[in-house]
């Protein structure tokens, strides 16, 4: 961007004029980069300058706008056309809907699509498609289906493959997996079959209700199919099994997507990590670090963080501190999580003063304390007979607006009828 606006320097030096192609090139340009504000600026000042823009500027703007959030700025587009007989068109409507859908505005959103209609342009399927995730966004699935019902009506617009999967990934993430079956049956029954999407949404909807054996069935009935199970698949199945403890079958399913050239996510390690660590197999853990920064995936905080939970809960104290030692050198940030589990870590193994050392300073690192790290340090106290401290601790707690649980209490109780 630094050199195109060298050149539209150049350009007015040789004595050319400027045109509006040249001046909405520089404008898709600053949306490019996010700079969409600095768009919006050139535009009205050369507005104000007399330049007339058509579609395509404002459509880049209202876009990019968008993008970044400012629908609503977006939507104040519209009327500044209008005063230059320049009219906003389907595609404009529809990226403003998607955006006003995309942040749970979907009644704004239904304002615009009668704006719309009345104005002449029709709605079409990614209209309705946006609409429909709006709605299932915010868990309004009835008003989603009668929009199904409406595109049937009309007759004009045609629901796709894309439109029947967000309402079967909806209505899986709230666990209504019966419903998105009856789904995937209007779907079928209107000519269209399932694709990798759906199986992955009905997969995804029966691990979060913990039924890792269902999910492994619709896994299973997919390679049936001849839908063959991509990235998505086999992560969404991992997590599952690592989430009732199953972690035998997750390895057997890691193994399966190395042999096929899958690489799985940062995500899906991490839950293996901490499935492996809650199993009580500690040996393989850095096997699979390993293996993530083979496969390009590196290991982020959340690795770190179960791994030195692990470390604590083994009694490995020095090599707990160690890992802590190298997540500060190689440049990741702790957070509050990380603190609390090298506080509890340390007033478990009779390191108080250290753990006192090191809360004091969480402020300032950008840490503040959550009520997991006040109870830590509380019955860190106690248990080393400092209870005046606790206590201190505990109106200090209290002047910090945390409130005490039963936690905090009976950590505290039990102390003073101990002392």
């Amino acid at each position: 961007m630094g050199f195109a606006f060298s050149l539209l320097g150049n350009i007015l030096k040789m004595g050319f004029q400027i045109d509006v192609k040249i001046l909405t090139t520089l404008m898709k340009g600053l949306c490019l980069k996010g700079r969409v504000l600095e768009a919006v600026t050139l535009l009205d000042e050369y507005v104000d300058r007399g330049f007339r823009f058509d579609e395509v500027c404002y459509g880049t703007i209202i876009n990019g706008l968008c993008k970044i959030g400012k629908t609503k700025d977006a939507i104040q587009m519209f009327p500044k056309m209008k005063k230059i007989r320049v009219y906003p068109n389907l595609i404009m409507y529809n990226t403003v809907i998607d955006g006003l859908c995309k942040q749970g505005l979907v009644d704004e959103a239904c304002g615009l699509c009668t704006e719309m209609v009345e104005n002449g342009i029709e709605l079409d399927v990614y209209s309705y498609n946006s609409m429909i995730h709006g709605f299932c966004s915010v868990g309004r699935f009835q008003a989603a289906a009668k929009l199904l019902d409406e595109m049937a009506v009309r007759g004009k617009v045609y629901p796709d493959v894309y439109t029947f999967n967000i309402l079967i990934d909806g209505l899986c993430k709230l666990g209504r997996i019966s419903e998105a079956y009856n789904v995937v049956a209007v779907m079928i029954k209107r000519g269209w079959k399932p694709d990798i999407v759906s199986y992955n949404a009905l997969m995804n909807g029966y691990c979060l209700s913990g039924s890792v054996n269902e999910a492994k069935q619709v896994f299973d009935k997919m390679v049936e199919r001849r839908a063959l199970p991509n990235v998505i698949s086999y992560c969404t199945l991992i997590n599952g099994y690592c989430k009732v403890r199953m972690v035998d079958e997750a390895m057997v399913l890691l193994t399966e997507m190395h042999k096929k050239n899958l690489v799985p996510d940062t995500v899906t390690y991490n839950c293996l990590l901490d499935g492996l660590s809650k199993s009580g197999r500690t040996l393989y853990e850095w096997d699979l670090v390993e293996a993530m920064r083979a496969s390009g995936q590196p290991a982020d905080l959340i690795t770190y963080n179960v791994l030195l939970d692990d470390y604590f809960k083994h009694e490995k104290f020095d090599k707990a501190l160690a890992l802590f030692q190298h997540i500060i050198e190689i440049g990741i940030s702790p957070n509050i999580r990380t603190y609390n589990i090298l506080l509890d870590g340390l007033c478990k193994s009779g390191r108080l003063k250290y753990a006192k050392e090191i809360f004091q300073l969480l402020s300032a690192k950008g840490c503040q304390p959550n009520i997991r790290t006040y109870n830590i340090m509380i019955h860190g106290l106690c248990k080393e007979g400092f209870v005046d401290e606790a206590e201190a601790l505990l109106y200090k707690m209290v002047d910090n607006n945390y409130l005490p649980n039963y936690i905090t209490f009976d950590t505290i109780v039990r102390a003073i009828l101990v002392k």
